[in-house]
């Protein structure tokens, strides 16, 4: 309906309709145009439904009038009847659009009454609400002078501890009484837990972690070395005695010293190899209450640039090809032993069955197995490290046997394949050998 509103002249709006040229001599004009006397277009448009109704019974008396004053034949009666019966149903509809929207009024009063209620309610209460805001940063006021306070006393303390140390009435300064047995100090004992008269070392707190069983023997001898490589940097082992900075000074020590080839170790290396072992240690010994704090929780992790991708990360096809043939080409009838089998044999079983290599090397003759007809490979923690730390069986490829891998197998004997080399025999357990696999 909005059809019959018009641009406003001078900033107020106007209803203007056309009349049907038939009924312009009965209405006596050629349209509606008059102003609506509002300068607001949602409030305009508002008013066109019910100027619309009002010309629209002014065009159906008008139509009345006219058919009055004409002759009525059957044909002009029906359409006085469809016409009356049309104007009817427009009446109903105009009066229950008008219903309508009187109840969305006056809906929408009773919504904007009930917020303008609950707004005056809150600004009664703003009074209230900074009372309370003015008690809490009063209380964390006292809370803050308080720390400081504490703060100070922890700082007279030292200088007047300094000022015995150096008129020689204080103990070596290794054997010195630790700050939380000063003076005055309540916020410094707190760092120490009670009952924990010893010394904690940096040292102690990793085998303590190490003890949990959390760690692979071989992380725990990698790991061991780099935190005694932090003690040595440090200068002391002295667990409460290491501070946050400390752990920043490590990390970028490890993160900046220049490698060979005037290379940096990568953010992995440095969070992973060099962070990871003290912030497990630390956070065991705060659990366990060996420490008090823990030095390393707020301490960033390295981080770099993503390396750019440049290629795939799996082998392409011509280098598979390259590779096994090259593993092919390997002679075992000569004089390179184990080492030869190696190179032998590892790429063809990583191949084919997905096993990382020191799956395979550390394999025992008796992990080779024929299940229901079919040959497979035991891959299981007994015979070294798994990565999952369970064991899986493995199918042994066609290919494989069409090469001669159960003859290998059969070679062997009881115990483990003779392509390990012999420093990883270390790290791996025989396990109890009952037979020799027979092809």
């Amino acid at each position: 309906m909005c059809q019959y509103l018009t641009p406003p002249r001078k900033g107020v709006y106007y209803f203007r309709r056309p009349i049907p040229e038939r009924l312009r001599p009965i209405i006596g004009q050629r349209e509606w145009f008059y102003s609506l006397k509002v300068k607001d277009r949602e409030e305009a448009k508002q008013l066109i439904p019910f100027e619309t109704i009002r010309t629209n019974r002014l065009i159906a008396a008008a139509e009345k009038a006219l058919a009055d004053a004409q002759p009525i034949d059957p044909t002009a009666k029906a359409r006085q009847r469809v016409a009356a019966e049309k104007a009817a149903l427009q009446a109903q509809w105009e009066d229950e659009n008008i219903a309508y929207w009187d109840n969305e009024n006056a809906a929408r009063d009773a919504l904007q009454a009930e917020h303008e209620e609950k707004d005056r309610q809150l600004v009664e209460r703003l009074p209230e609400v900074a009372g309370l805001v003015d008690r809490a940063v009063g209380h964390e006021r006292e809370r803050a002078d308080r720390y400081k306070q504490q703060w100070l006393d922890v700082q007279a303390a030292l200088r007047a501890k300094r000022r015995s140390e150096s008129a020689g009435d204080s103990q070596d300064a290794e054997t010195a009484s630790p700050l939380h047995a000063l003076p005055n100090s309540s916020f410094a004992s707190q760092r120490t837990p009670q009952g924990n008269s010893t010394t904690v070392t940096v040292t102690g707190l990793f085998k303590a972690y190490a003890a949990t069983g959390n760690l692979t023997p071989a992380i725990v001898t990698e790991w061991t070395k780099k935190v005694d490589r932090f003690v040595e940097f440090l200068g002391h082992d002295d667990a409460a005695r290491v501070t946050t900075e400390n752990i920043r000074e490590w990390r970028n020590h490890v993160r900046d010293e220049a490698l060979p080839g005037d290379k940096r170790r990568s953010a992995q290396t440095v969070n992973s190899g060099y962070l990871s072992p003290l912030r497990s240690a630390f956070r065991h010994g705060v659990e366990e209450g060996m420490v008090a704090h823990d030095p390393t929780k707020t301490v960033a992790r390295v981080t770099q640039p993503k390396a750019p991708k440049i290629r795939e990360k799996d082998f392409t096809k011509e280098e598979q090809r390259i590779i096994l043939a090259a593993a092919s080409a390997v002679d075992t009838s000569g004089s390179g032993g184990r080492q030869a089998l190696v190179r032998r044999w590892v790429p063809w079983i990583c191949a084919y069955t997905g096993a990382r290599v020191n799956e395979i090397t550390q394999l025992r003759a008796d992990d080779v197995q024929q299940i229901d007809g079919y040959w497979v490979i035991k891959i299981t923690p007994e015979a070294g490290r798994v990565k999952t730390k369970e064991f899986r069986y493995v199918p042994v490829h066609e290919h494989l046997l069409a090469q001669g891998f159960l003859a290998l197998v059969k070679k062997q004997g009881e115990g483990r394949f003779s392509m390990i080399p012999r420093r990883a025999t270390r790290t791996a357990n025989a396990g109890n050998i009952k037979r020799p696999v027979s092809a």
